[in-house]
């Protein structure tokens, strides 16, 4: 394994080479600005192409050192830095003079020459919020056909190892001993004698216990370190027993659930299962929230442990199937043998998950070739498809920083375990995070199309269904048992890389994706690491900015948040405060300015905020000041009757869920013009103070 191509860099030098990168490199590291676009899918996506838009009527973003984005606000961000590296000096003069033709009186057209590149980005787009369903030929049926394939590909190297492996225990030890069954016996004996061993071991120590001893010092250190010793063991063996026990029933099992199949008995379950609910809701409504995540939490170990089980059992019943099938069965097993390892060493574990058919999708959407824009027909993006992250924003500000979770669980270190991994970006300039340092975007994304794209990047940064992952390190997913049937069946969306470069090895079955399986492995060491979504570790991309210390941040929150409860921006606050001592505090009367009430007339009915921004203050430990605009997607006063008329049509927006990523025009257009409209009058007061 060669680290070295990572290494740990103070901001100051972070600073200095990410400003090189873009030509600023006399820019005051104290007077920094950047944008910032959450995650929230196309929702987002839309909101922060809005607001771009009404920054970019003041030639506002030219003038942004760092464009920090996550989730589906990295959707928006990656369409701009494709605009910018994609569209010559030249274009962008046609452009201003086509605007200049063409300039509606609402404003949101504009004479500037990247505004109108945005504008046909605008026109292009609207047609295209479906991105997952984008044609005729890439429909809805497709992505079934992908998510089918990955779990046929998944199937054969994992359940199929299954199979192979107990169809030769069997055969072996009914070669020895005549009876398979003796295999299962000598497990459960097995699990017997282990289970003997938790007794005695619990016995000694309890023996141990009344010994008052008076040594102190090295006696009482020993003592502890013995403790902790039997509390590691007493966990391992007791897995063990568990573990040899369920396979060493397995024979009793196929033939309860033979059993299982009579009416009666079918009845009879469905009256237990029926049960079991009436009192996990009795106990919910006694014990409350509290209550309810501890029966939800039990329920949900049960019934995927219950399914992992299952495909043991199958996995079981189809290794006694190729035994009793005589030669015709041994050659199946030879097949199955020989198929499965050269899947587990060959496939790329990148190109079989649905990430591959997410990211095409999605760079089809907001990177297309320059001539394809004006076009109304969707084609291939074959020029964003080989464009390398290495390559974007040279010499054009602001420098993106794509931020992504990089997975942690199984870290020594405990912060990075409790939260689930660390931020982890990737920019043009450097890739990385605290955890494992940072490298140049040349050694470790690449700098030819085979290496990392911005369009892989900007997937990466989306991965949101993805195991040993949650919002904000939390969720059903960082489940094992969850993570473990998610990887069983290739249901993840993040992506893999070689610790020693993007180029350097392929992700395969045996090196790579076993992390996922058994989830050991997750660590600042491993040979391979996996990064998903960066809404897993903050989704207000906030996070970056904080740590640069830029003196003028704007951030645009479109996550969906029906209830203002700004449940994001609270895990920005304390992770930001927890890792650089920065304090966010807002002025006036604060966040209420963005939190909507309901009037009595049209269209305050609706429920109307004060404003769609308000100012805040990041101050440092030291005193050091910056200045904070956040942006939420709300609605307030003086808005064109089209986004309120919308608003009456469906009531969840402008929260509706990131669930919903088949935009028609309507929805897409409502959120973009939303952006525009709530940025538009701190547009002008940036324009004057930046």
């Amino acid at each position: 394994m060669a680290d070295s191509i990572w290494r740990q860099r103070r901001r100051e030098e972070l600073i200095k080479a990410e400003m090189a990168r873009i030509g600023c490199a006399s820019a005051d590291p104290n007077k920094l600005v950047g944008l910032a676009f959450s995650g929230g899918g196309i929702r987002s996506a839309s909101f922060a192409l809005g607001v771009a838009q009404a920054l970019e009527k003041n030639e506002l973003l030219e003038r942004l050192h760092y464009l920090s984005t996550v989730s589906g606000g990295g959707y928006t961000g990656s369409a701009i830095t494709w605009l910018r590296h994609t569209h010559s000096k030249q274009a962008e003069a046609d452009v201003r003079a086509a605007a200049q033709r063409d300039n509606p009186p609402d404003g949101s057209r504009d004479s500037t020459a990247f505004a109108g590149l945005l504008e046909r980005f605008a026109d292009y787009l609207r047609s295209r919020g479906n991105y997952l369903d984008p044609t005729q030929r890439l429909n809805v049926l497709s992505l079934l056909g992908i998510v089918l394939r990955t779990m046929l590909v998944n199937a054969t190297v994992y359940l199929g190892a299954v199979v192979v492996v107990l169809a030769l225990a069997r055969w072996a030890v009914g070669a020895l001993f005549g009876d398979a069954q003796v295999l299962f016996d000598a497990l459960l004996v097995l699990a017997v004698g282990v289970a003997v061993v938790l007794v005695l071991a619990a016995w000694y120590f309890a023996l141990g216990t009344g010994r008052i001893g008076t040594g102190g010092g090295s006696a009482e250190t020993a003592r502890y370190r013995l403790r902790t010793w039997f509390q590691v063991w007493f966990g391992r063996l007791l897995g063990l027993a568990g573990g040899l026990a369920l396979v060493g029933v397995l024979p009793w099992a196929e033939a309860a659930v033979a059993e299982w199949l009579e009416p009666g008995l079918v009845g009879a379950v469905g009256s237990v299962i029926g049960a079991i609910q009436g009192f996990a809701q009795f106990r919910n409504a006694q014990a409350g929230k509290a209550g309810e995540k501890l029966t939800s939490g039990l329920t949900l170990w049960l019934s995927v442990g219950a399914g992992l089980y299952g495909l043991l059992l199958l996995a079981d019943w189809l290794a006694q199937m190729l035994l009793g099938a005589g030669d015709t069965g041994m050659v199946v097993w030879g097949a199955l043998a020989l198929l499965v390892g050269v899947l587990a060493v060959r496939a790329n574990v990148n190109m079989v998950t649905p990430h591959r058919m997410y990211r095409d999708r999605l760079m089809e959407a907001f990177m297309p070739s320059p001539e394809d824009m004006t076009g109304k027909r969707s084609r291939l993006a074959e020029a964003a498809n080989q464009a390398p992250l290495a390559a974007m924003c040279a010499d054009k500000p602001p420098l993106h920083l794509v931020n992504t979770n990089l997975i942690l669980v199984d870290s020594a270190d405990t912060l990075y375990r409790g939260r689930g991994g660390d931020n982890f970006v990737l920019s043009p300039a450097l890739c990385g995070g605290d955890a494992i340092g940072w490298a140049t975007a040349a050694d470790f994304a690449g700098s030819g199309p085979e290496g990392l794209t911005l369009a892989t990047a900007m997937a990466v940064s989306g991965a949101a269904v993805n195991a040993h992952c949650g919002g904000a390190g939390q969720g059903p997913m960082r489940n094992a048992l969850v993570s473990m049937l998610m990887t069983l069946f290739g249901l993840q969306l993040g992506y893999w890389v070689s610790r020693r470069g993007c180029t350097a090895a392929t992700p395969n079955f045996v090196l790579a994706a076993k992390t996922s399986l058994v989830g050991r492995g997750f660590d600042e060491r491993a040979d391979f690491l996996q990064l998903s979504d960066g809404g897993h570790f903050e989704n207000l991309a906030l996070y970056e900015l904080v740590r640069r210390r830029v003196r003028t941040m704007i951030v645009v929150d479109g996550g969906a948040d029906p209830d203002f409860q700004f449940a994001d921006l609270g895990n920005a606050l304390e992770r930001v405060f927890a890792d650089f001592g920065a304090s966010i505090t807002f002025s006036g009367d604060g966040l209420d300015e963005v939190v909507p009430t309901k009037g009595d007339t049209y269209p305050a009915t609706l429920g109307l905020a004060r404003k769609g921004w308000v100012l805040g203050s990041v101050t440092y430990a030291d005193g050091f000041r910056c200045d904070l605009y956040y942006v939420k997607a709300t609605l307030r006063p003086d808005l064109p009757e089209a986004i309120y008329a919308y608003k009456a049509a469906n009531s969840e927006f402008p929260h509706q869920s990131t669930a919903d990523q088949f935009f028609d025009e309507a929805q897409l257009e409502a959120y973009r013009r939303l952006g525009f409209e709530l940025a538009g009058d701190l547009s002008d007061q940036l324009a004057a103070t930046l």
